[in-house]
Order: structure tokens, then C-alpha cells, then sequence
């Protein structure tokens, strides 16, 4: 079977039912969920992978359609879209279409925006690594990605992307391990280069060993070599704002600066915006170390 299921651009003119044919055969296989972007979703790769269709007469076992909701609808996918194709849940093919096929004519294919943004799978890069192009007619690789500046990410995109630090917030507190308190907590830590890493508070038997979430983003970034830090967003299933603890905020000023936005949300996903500074004025840093 073709690579895309169909013989091209023209093709899928021609029949519109066999848009994004392989993904469809992928999650009736029980491989994925469905994305607001059309996409199947992977718990490990997100949308970012290519499935491949076999046609055999062998008899094998089916799998059932998975039953997990992947997709957080952040809507980063619709944001991002260049030919605006992604509206209330529904993709516009058409649009779509005429957009890959422009940039088909550059050299460029496929558009890939919503793969690359999508924060659902793999995200220590939101990019793709393999040479993919985006709609500026720019192909972006692993080397991009390290040259990447400390001013990616902007004041106005954090505010931007408040809804969806704090939906990955929630979504990261369905992992928490709290036997002992059933307090879940789910953190979403943002990096100056756009990188996203999640936390949820892992319990102990003897609780002093217990970990927040906050730290454990934390430690997952800096595990990754992220030390440059943009915003934070905290969330648990309190219906009060969830503030991180007082060892939690000395720990995240070690690598982040004190005007660093953080959104405390609740439960239903209210928030309250604050800063690091605010949380923990004073704080004693490196910089009080001396020489």
C-alpha cells in the first residue's frame, strides 16, 4: 500500500475517503486515539510517527480500538495551523489539501505544524528531529533545535500558552503515585527554548522521600540539560488554587529567575497567576553563597 494510502495530491482530490487512510487502519488496530488535528495519537510518539498498512490473507488476532483519550484538546494544533484548518474539532481537508499542495510545488512536504506542536508523546523536543519542513519552507533538524536562543519563548507566548501549561498540568496529575494521601498534583514546566516537561507527586513509605511534582519536572529538565526555565503551571484535585511548598520553591530558585510566571489552578482548572518571586521573597540563592 502506498505510503499515504492514496496515489498523491490528485488522489485525494479525486476520493476524499481515503484521507489519512493508514491512521485510520492504526486506530481501528487499537495503536492510538484520535487528535483534534486528524491525527492519531501514540502514548509514546504522539502524532509524530508514520504507519504502514500490510495487506495479508493470514488470520490474526484483532486488537480493540484503545478506549484511552490521548488528545487534551489544548489547541495548539488549531493555533498553529497555517491554512487555519482546524476549527471546533473539525478539519477543514480541503484547506489542508490546498496548503500541502502549494507547498508540494517548493519541495516541501508534508506541512507537518500540528505534528510538531502536538505536546502529547515524546516532547523533550516539539519538533520533529528527521528533517520534516515546516510552512516557511524551512527544514528544521536536531541542530536547530540546539541553537535554538534563550529568547524563544516570549512574554506574549507564555500568556498564550497558559490554557495549555495548565491542561498538561492536569493531565500529568492522572500519574501521581499517592497511596498514602490520595492527593494527586500534576506539574507543566515550561524551558526558555519551548520545551515542555511534566511532574506528578511520587509517594514513599516513608514519606520524607516523598517527591513533588514540581520537582520532579524539575529534575527531569535538568536531567535533559535544561536549566533555563520560562513558566510553571501546578495543578491537583483540590478545588483551591495548589501553590507549590516551601521546598519545592527554594528548589525551582536554584534555576529559576524570581519574575518567572507561575500558575497555580485547581481542579477544575481556575487559576491564579503568580511568580516565583512572589511565592518565595527573599530566597537564598547562589548568590548569597559569596566567594
Amino acid at each position: 500500500v502506498p505510503r499515504d494510502g492514496y496515489k498523491g495530491i490528485k488522489g485525494l482530490r479525486a476520493c476524499m475517503g481515503s484521507f489519512f487512510s493508514h491512521k485510520q487502519a492504526a486506530y481501528y488496530a487499537g495503536m492510538g486515539s484520535y487528535g483534534i488535528n486528524g491525527l492519531v495519537l501514540t502514548e509514546k510518539y504522539g502524532p509524530r510517527i508514520r504507519f504502514s498498512s500490510v495487506l495479508t490473507s493470514a488470520e490474526i488476532p484483532s486488537d480493540a480500538p484503545s478506549e484511552k483519550e490521548l488528545c487534551i484538546k489544548c489547541g495548539r494544533c488549531a493555533e498553529n495551523c497555517p491554512a487555519k484548518a482546524i476549527s471546533d474539532g473539525k478539519i477543514d481537508r480541503s484547506a489542508c489539501l490546498d496548503r500541502n499542495e502549494e507547498l508540494s510545488k517548493h519541495g516541501i512536504s508534508p506541512c507537518g505544524k500540528c505534528m510538531a506542536v502536538c505536546p502529547i508523546g515524546n516532547i523533550k523536543s516539539l519538533a520533529p528531529k528527521d528533517g520534516a519542513r515546516f510552512a516557511e519552507g524551512k527544514t528544521f533538524t536536531g541542530e536547530d533545535e540546539k541553537q535554538m536562543g534563550p529568547n524563544e519563548i516570549t512574554e506574549m507566548s507564555i500568556k498564550e500558552r497558559k490554557s495549555e501549561l495548565i491542561a498538561l498540568a492536569l493531565k500529568a496529575r492522572e500519574r501521581a503515585y499517592v497511596p498514602y494521601s490520595g492527593f494527586r498534583v500534576g506539574a507543566c514546566l515550561l524551558t526558555r527554548r519551548g520545551q515542555l516537561f511534566l511532574g506528578c507527586n511520587i509517594e514513599n513509605a516513608a514519606y520524607s522521600p516523598t517527591n513533588c511534582a514540581e520537582r520532579t519536572a524539575l529534575f527531569k529538565a535538568v536531567s535533559e540539560g535544561e536549566t533555563e526555565f520560562a513558566a510553571l503551571a501546578v495543578a491537583s484535585d483540590s478545588e483551591h488554587y495548589t501553590y507549590p511548598c516551601g521546598v519545592c520553591r527554594q528548589v525551582l530558585s536554584e534555576f529559576c529567575a524570581a519574575e518567572m510566571p507561575v500558575f497555580c489552578a485547581n481542579r477544575d482548572g481556575s487559576f491564579i497567576e503568580t511568580t516565583l518571586g512572589g511565592l518565595l521573597p527573599m530566597a537564598f540563592t547562589k548568590e548569597d553563597m559569596g566567594s
